[in-house]
């Protein structure tokens, strides 16, 4: 399969940082604020986007894409690596992380605002909650995008801290989603989390209406991680307008684990 893979060369440093995209999302996520943020810190970092997403291949087969697949990208950009990544997982992505932990090593973990090991009904009843139409259509149709379509959505459950020209500008950017993946964070949690032997910090929004504050909690309990919870920032932290704030704190984490 063939991914389009945006990487930013740090001019010191030997630790690679491997950011994964959630729903909806490819690599511009990343590109946006932190990939050049981490760069000038000593990180050379790397965002594919998935199959299906950005510039991959793979959108039209799209629908039928598995979070076994998803996984399977990671593991084939890893692979190619010197030393062991450092896993950097937002929402969907963070869900794939945790898969990839499962049969292999990262050398540290950051979730972010992600969908935990236990599934996305949850997620699913909030969404079903908040905005029922689309919610119903989306299910009915098997067709995710009809939830993106609608632009309120979007901006109360993604970034509701931009300015409106913002919002717009990263609405046009966001794309289908498969709708077997989905199906895969509801009905195929991981197993219940024994020991995790790698570092991780968990990080959360209190005005995520995605992935709420107390999901996160919960992730970060059953691995022992760190945890840390951002006021008035939405799903999208990375978007966000206090961005260099997350990274800031992404950034001191790290340089204390390794």
């Amino acid at each position: 399969m063939q991914l389009e893979i945006l990487t930013r060369e740090a001019t010191s440093g030997s630790n690679h940082l491997v950011f994964i995209h959630g729903a909806w999302h490819a690599a511009w996520c990343w590109e946006e604020h932190f990939m050049e943020y981490f760069a000038e810190q000593g990180y050379t970092n790397h965002a594919p986007s998935l199959r299906g997403h950005g510039g991959s291949a793979g959108h039209d087969t799209l629908q039928a894409v598995r979070i076994s697949d998803y996984v399977e990208d990671v593991i084939s950009l890893t692979s190619t690596l010197e030393e062991l990544p450092i896993l950097i997982g937002h929402s969907m992505g963070g869900f794939i992380v945790q898969h990839f932990l499962a049969t292999h090593r990262a050398k540290a973990v950051v979730l972010l605002a992600s969908v935990p090991h236990t599934g996305a009904l949850a997620l699913n009843l909030r969404f079903l909650k908040t905005h029922p139409g689309q919610f119903l259509r989306s299910i009915i149709r098997q067709q995710s995008e009809i939830f993106i379509k609608e632009k309120n959505c979007i901006r109360d459950s993604f970034f509701p801290n931009l300015s409106p020209p913002q919002q717009a500008y990263y609405f046009q950017k966001m794309q289908a989603e498969s709708f077997a993946a989905f199906w895969d964070m509801l009905l195929r949690p991981l197993p219940p989390v024994t020991s995790s032997q790698t570092p991780m910090l968990c990080l959360g929004a209190t005005e995520d209406q995605v992935v709420c504050p107390e999901e996160v909690e919960q992730t970060a309990a059953a691995y022992n991680a760190d945890l840390v919870i951002f006021p008035n920032m939405g799903h999208d932290m990375m978007l966000d307008r206090d961005w260099r704030e997350v990274a800031n704190t992404m950034l001191q984490w790290l340089q204390q684990q390794l």
